[in-house]
């Protein structure tokens, strides 16, 4: 829809954010790192250094993505929490993270590298069943997800008639 309203949590440089941007969708990213943001922000890109809870109260949007970032979250269910309130009716949420399901499946086992999952900022790690719980205990249901945790969640008792086989 050209009158969606996105905004990515965690947008780093902008990267993401960019491909919506550039179709003329109405953007925002936030993230804690104030040099990504300036790098972004001389791209063209609306971002802005602040975190979730900083949003004002009025701000609602369509679809909001986290790509890569929930798991670098201390307290996922306040951050969820914020998130919820900031998602217009029919919005959506886009979640992606590392998957303890994935971590030892590759078409090449020798290409396994159990340490790249296992990252040191990663506070948690999720299976798609415990981000399933968690995401279930503040209001959310999912509407898709794979074996590597690339999902997506809406506001639970909505109906949406979008992409609903689980992998």
């Amino acid at each position: 829809n050209s009158k969606s309203k996105i905004i990515e949590i965690g947008c780093g440089i902008g990267g993401i954010i960019s491909y919506f941007h550039d179709k003329g969708l109405s953007t925002k990213g936030i993230d804690i790192n104030l040099n990504d943001i300036n790098f972004g922000k001389n791209k063209g890109l609306n971002l802005h250094h602040q975190m979730v809870e900083d949003l004002p109260d009025n701000e609602k949007y369509d679809l909001v993505i986290l790509m890569r970032s929930l798991e670098h979250i201390h307290n996922p269910r306040f951050f969820l929490n914020q998130i919820i309130k900031k998602l217009n009716k029919n919005g959506l949420l886009f979640v992606s993270v590392p998957s303890l399901d994935s971590l030892l499946h590759s078409s090449d086992p020798k290409k396994v590298n159990i340490f790249k999952q296992l990252h040191f900022a990663h506070v948690y790690f999720f299976s798609k069943q415990s981000l399933s719980n968690l995401m279930a205990s503040v209001g959310f249901s999912d509407v898709y997800m794979n074996h590597y945790i690339n999902s997506i969640w809406q506001k639970k008792n909505l109906q949406l008639n979008l992409v609903t086989q689980k992998q």
